[in-house]
């Protein structure tokens, strides 16, 4: 300070200055104490936790089952299939029964080539093998080559057909099948459609 009570101005710097450095460091202790009370209610509730979990006698904590891996009993699975191989069979008997024929399908032949009027493509039904069911897929085999054009009409004929027949149907049997597929007698599919 001057002789006379003024400052010069070097004192009114260093003043300056040192207001910045006190303002800094309370700033730095302010933030230093809201980081360690925030990291103090973060570390007693793990605390908390820890004695919550060490308090449990582990061995008799069994964990439930997880809902996704549920894993069927071998009757479960045995139902399944019988169950599957039933409506195979119930759809078969009902395509026969719609139209109005019994005996093998290859015997159909007879029928479709005593009407002269019948496109060809439409006789499918001399060529089915084998009826399939399982996880709401109807599978019909046709004897039949896949990359011939004649025969892949011929199965799309057939899912066209039979999964008119099957949507037609007002039994419980047909409403667990949500597809007709149609393959060939390898096992590739040729066509499909929705009852």
């Amino acid at each position: 300070m001057a002789e006379n009570g003024t400052t010069t101005p070097q004192e009114q710097r260093r003043r300056g200055l040192n207001k910045k450095i006190l303002i800094g460091i309370g700033i730095i202790l302010a933030l230093l104490i809201v980081v360690a009370l925030a990291t103090g209610e973060d570390s007693s509730d793990e605390s908390k936790a820890d004695e919550a979990t060490t308090s449990v006698p582990t061995e008799d904590v069994v964990p439930p089952p997880a809902p996704d891996r549920v894993t069927p009993t071998d009757e479960q699975v045995a139902e399944d299939a019988l169950r599957d191989g039933q409506i195979a069979e119930v759809a078969e008997q009902y395509m026969k029964t719609s139209l109005m024929f019994e005996g093998p399908w290859s015997s159909y032949a007879e029928r479709c080539l005593a009407d002269a009027t019948l496109d060809p493509a439409r006789c499918w039904q001399p060529y089915v093998n084998n009826f399939d069911f399982s996880n709401g897929i109807l599978r019909v085999t046709l004897q039949v080559d896949r990359s011939d054009p004649f025969d892949k009409q011929l199965g799309e004929n057939a899912a066209t057909h039979i999964a008119r027949f099957i949507g037609s149907a007002r039994e419980v049997w047909a409403e667990e099948i949500n597809w007709v597929e149609i393959m060939d007698g390898t096992g590739v599919h040729i066509a499909q459609q929705q009852p």
